[in-house]
């Protein structure tokens, strides 16, 4: 089987930096990935060259609401199918609609099961909050951005808050590389950081 790792994630991966981040770094360390998710586009954008295997299926417009939910719901089948018929040592799982093919692929051909709670899904919905709660405690490791979000999916769920590792989807900055506020010239920008 070798060092095998199933990725499944439901946002456009060709602009998930994030998604592609974890999967080259797996790659690159060795580890076979294949990674399943969505695309905007009808094709896959010509061009894209990644060190792991991509598969991805369209997402209907925004524009059309009831197509878009319908081709998502069968996408999210058609995937959690897939993952659980695939043979790998991880299962990894960033949204909670792959909790249960990442789960159950994981229990029928002996991997781990890793979950990716990198978003709030207690804000999201009863659906969301349920998969999250009834699975949080079966992952062999869970993944969040931050040693906040640590905590609060801890406290929340009664687990110890070692069972989170952080895996910050933010740049890491030395603090002596900025200079003081009374030193800095007024009324300039100097960086501005927008993410999960």
């Amino acid at each position: 089987m070798g060092n095998r790792v199933v990725m499944a994630e439901s946002s456009d991966i060709y602009y998930d930096y994030r998604v592609q981040k974890e999967a080259n770094s797996l790659a690159q360390a060795g580890y076979q990935v294949s990674v399943y998710g969505f695309r905007a586009t009808f094709r896959p954008p010509a061009g894209q060259d990644f060190l792991f295997r991509l598969r991805t299926f369209p997402v209907i417009s925004r524009k059309y609401r009831f197509w878009r939910n319908l081709s998502m719901v069968w996408n999210i089948l058609i995937i959690n199918l897939v993952v659980l018929l695939t043979r790998a040592e991880y299962y990894h799982a960033h949204n909670t609609m792959f909790l249960v093919g990442m789960y159950l692929g994981a229990k029928l051909h002996g991997g781990r099961f890793v979950y990716d709670a990198h978003e709030v899904q207690w804000e999201h919905g009863r659906a969301q909050a349920w998969l999250e709660s009834w699975f949080i405690g079966r992952a062999d490791g869970v993944i969040v951005v931050s040693a906040g979000r640590g905590r609060a999916s801890a406290e929340r769920y009664g687990l110890p808050v070692e069972r989170f590792t952080v895996v910050s989807n933010f740049p890491v900055v030395d603090p002596g590389s900025f200079a003081a506020a009374d030193d800095r010239p007024q009324n300039t920008l100097r960086l501005i950081f927008s993410g999960g």
